[in-house]
């Protein structure tokens, strides 16, 4: 009877996880890495012209609840927030350019990708997906 039971909870076990991390995606990106805090502070202000596809700003932060804002940023930008393992744990989308006002969401992240307006959309990213980023640099 326990054998039966042990049986019946591994099978159950293992639908569970195979239908959990079949639905994960992985997205590639590269790009810059912000570091340092003066790295991290500065971002992509001032830049004028979109990024490329599939490139972007990686943050490497702590873990916590950050916020973002776009003051002396000119490029729409789609704010993907990623645990230490970066897999999207949420994300801000069409960020409006040159504005002061705080871009958060209500879970704690490790590391933070700004990316192009639109990128979100454009590759069906979700919550779950995994990040693979490649450092570039500038």
């Amino acid at each position: 009877m326990y054998l039966y039971i042990l049986l019946m909870a591994t099978i159950l076990i293992f639908f569970i996880y195979k239908y959990t991390t079949a639905q994960t995606r992985i997205h590639q990106f590269e790009g810059e890495v912000a570091k340092t805090p003066e790295q991290i502070e500065h971002g992509l202000m001032f830049r004028k012209e979109k990024l490329g596809d599939k490139v972007g700003m990686l943050f490497l932060m702590k873990l916590d609840n950050h916020s973002f804002w776009m003051k002396n940023t000119y490029i729409p930008l789609d704010v993907i927030f990623l645990d230490r393992d970066m897999r999207v744990v949420g994300f801000v989308k069409n960020t409006t350019p040159l504005s002061l006002k705080s871009i958060s969401i209500d879970e704690q992240s490790q590391n933070i990708l700004e990316v192009n307006s639109g990128t979100v959309d454009k590759y069906n990213i979700k919550k779950r997906d995994k990040i693979v980023f490649t450092e570039k640099n500038p």
